[in-house]
């Protein structure tokens, strides 16, 4: 029971990933109900942060809170399934725009990162991506510059292309955001070239920055670029988010 549980959690992460969400969550719930029987907790933990994650993307926040707090709950102090949980609900006070909660969480995430068994990993660069993202939610560009920037560079030696990508939308964002849409041009179009090979939470990302009307003003085209990013991207549907970037 304890490797076909290991299978559903690693089909979920597949299903994930190629923006399969329905697909994600029964992975994920047939993983749960083998932890059961098998008692096996790895699985369990894996299992329950799994559907945390897949509810999160889906938009069912109170499921989304209640599968990662009980995740939390089993996971050990300083290990990487403890960072992605935290990084988890850190996202779900961003998307409730509680800004000073979700920084806390960050911070602890920051404080595990520190601790002396561990040493930079993939886990500890995702939270990241959350942190740009409340850096600009607070308004804060310079900083979400910074750290984007920074995370850029250290993920050289980590092979995440869609982390890289999240992380270049974010820099994007943010130096447009700090009036310097001007620069950035090319670097919003190579993305676009790239976006067959990205995750749909990437592309996503990536159409949120792109069509925010106010801040990009002339510098691209929206409905252009949504064409183009849907023709690679065709998992993607909601293109109601064209007429509801506006600030």
């Amino acid at each position: 029971l304890w490797l076909k549980g290991t299978a559903d959690i690693a089909s979920a992460c597949v299903n994930y990933l190629s923006g399969d969400f329905v697909g994600a969550e029964a992975d994920a719930k047939s993983a749960l109900r083998s932890s059961q029987e098998s008692g096996h907790v790895a699985v369990r933990r894996a299992a329950l942060a799994d559907l945390g994650h897949v509810c999160l993307v889906s938009e069912k926040y109170d499921d989304a809170a209640r599968w990662l707090n009980d995740a939390l709950a089993m996971s050990p102090p300083y290990g990487d399934s403890r960072v992605g949980i935290l990084d988890g609900l850190a996202q779900l006070h961003l998307i409730a725009g509680e800004l000073d909660a979700c920084q806390s969480i960050l911070s602890l995430i920051e404080d595990i990162a520190q601790h002396p068994s561990r040493s930079a990993r993939p886990a500890e660069m995702w939270h990241r991506v959350t942190k740009a993202r409340c850096l600009i939610a607070g308004r804060e560009y310079a900083e979400a510059l910074r750290v984007a920037t920074d995370t850029k560079e250290e993920l050289l030696a980590i092979s995440d292309p869609n982390l890289r990508w999240l992380l270049e939308c974010l820099w994007v964002e943010a130096l447009v955001r700090l009036e310097s849409a001007s620069t950035v041009q090319d670097r919003l179009w190579r993305l676009v070239g790239n976006s067959r090979q990205m995750s749909t939470e990437v592309v996503a990302e990536l159409l949120r920055v792109a069509i925010n009307r106010k801040h990009l003003g002339g510098l691209v085209a929206p409905r252009v670029l949504l064409a183009v990013v849907l023709r690679h991207e065709p998992r993607l549907v909601r293109i109601e988010a064209l007429d509801t970037q506006e600030e």
